[in-house]
């Protein structure tokens, strides 16, 4: 099974490389022309930039060769020459930087968190209960580090949802525990694989089908 690619890059740099918007096809200028949040706009441009670069590098084509257009979900899906291409992709937004992914081996779900302190802790504990199974509170219970288990958690179940097409409003996501009985591998019961990665200020994750 080959290995998801994933690309991160900020929301200004990404911005500012793509120098513009032509390098997006005519469809998604439309849909960019109905953002009318600068914000929303700045997302947009930066997703599809940083999506289109890795689709080249690995699968070749030039920019406007590409379009990333949505589902009937609202998920990303990528677009070769009008064809729908069969690997997986997705995007994600922190306040300030931009994370895409590629699955040759099908679906999957990114997201990006920025790690920023919540006023108090029991605040943090509330958030935890909200979103979490009894199995996965206890973990973030033994947790040294309280304020990045909780944007591990956070992003896995985000991560699920954008795979499953769900998001993370899906009950099944709040009733089923994504870490096994050892604690060591994360996953669903039918078999969606997560891995994690952080940088100095954020929480990445990436779902994907297991074997």
């Amino acid at each position: 099974m080959s290995t998801p690619l994933t690309a991160l890059l900020s929301i200004n740099d990404a911005v500012n490389a793509a120098h513009g918007v032509d390098f997006l096809t005519a469809s998604e200028r439309d849909l960019l022309n109905r953002r009318t949040c600068i914000k929303q706009q700045h997302n947009f441009i930066a997703g599809r930039w940083v999506l289109k670069n890795l689709l080249m590098q690995d699968m070749g084509g030039f920019f406007l060769d590409w379009s990333i257009l949505p589902s009937a979900t609202g998920a990303p899906q990528a677009f070769l020459h009008g064809e729908l291409c069969a690997a997986g992709v997705s995007i994600s937004h922190s306040r300030t930087m931009v994370l895409a992914g590629l699955n040759h081996a099908g679906a999957l779900g990114v997201d990006i968190e920025e790690i920023r302190p919540r006023a108090r802790l029991n605040n943090l504990a509330d958030l935890v209960a909200h979103i979490a199974t009894t199995a996965e509170l206890n973990w973030w219970h033994t947790q040294a580090q309280p304020l990045a288990a909780f944007y591990q958690l956070w992003c896995a179940k985000e991560a699920v949802g954008k795979l499953r097409g769900t998001g993370l409003t899906s009950a099944t996501l709040r009733t089923e525990s994504l870490i096994d009985i050892n604690r060591t591998q994360w996953r669903t019961a039918d078999g969606i694989c997560i891995t994690h990665s952080t940088t100095a200020q954020h929480m990445c994750a990436v779902a994907t089908h297991g074997a």
